[in-house]
């Protein structure tokens, strides 16, 4: 019996031509938690103190906050503002923002199914979203109403229903 080289190697040279691939999908489908945010981490655990956990940053960017989807608004950055790890899930959480302007809020995750929540003018023209959170990572994005504005806020994470 006469065995050709190539016929041998082809499942060799078909496996190594698809590793970069599986790599590839994987590094697109899977965010790395080293991805830039423009104002902070924040990782929290049931009973985590102090509540309210506050930061800051500044709000708006070019990027209309409608392509996150249909309820979203305002203007945000391309990158998160935010990450918020939650080490557990909350059964009531608040996130909200203090500021003297008009700002709105955008959280996706957790990651991966990718949820988005909006929310403007939730306590004034300060917007807020709470309720049942699961375990994971989100990115939040604060933006301004209008394109041409930002303001400075803080962002606040509480259990605390009078915080706000």
């Amino acid at each position: 019996m006469i065995c050709d080289k190539r016929e041998a190697m082809k499942p060799t040279k078909i496996v190594l031509v698809l590793i970069p691939v599986f790599v590839l999908v994987a590094v697109a489908v899977v965010p790395a938690i080293s991805d830039a945010q423009n104002f902070g981490t924040v990782s929290l655990n049931t009973g985590f103190q102090p509540d309210p956990r506050m930061m800051s940053g500044t709000s708006g960017g070019g990027t209309d906050a409608s392509n996150f989807g249909s309820g979203c608004r305002g203007y945000v950055t391309p990158q998160p503002d935010h990450y918020l790890f939650l080490n557990t899930a909350f059964t009531w959480l608040r996130v909200f923002v203090r500021s003297d302007g008009d700002t709105t809020m955008v959280v996706r995750g957790p990651f991966p199914a990718m949820n988005t929540r909006c929310n403007d003018d939730r306590f004034g023209l300060n917007p807020a979203i709470e309720g049942n959170w699961a375990q994971g990572q989100y990115h939040i994005w604060i933006g301004s109403y209008s394109s041409e504005h930002n303001y400075d806020y803080e962002i606040g994470f509480t259990t605390q229903q009078a915080v706000h």
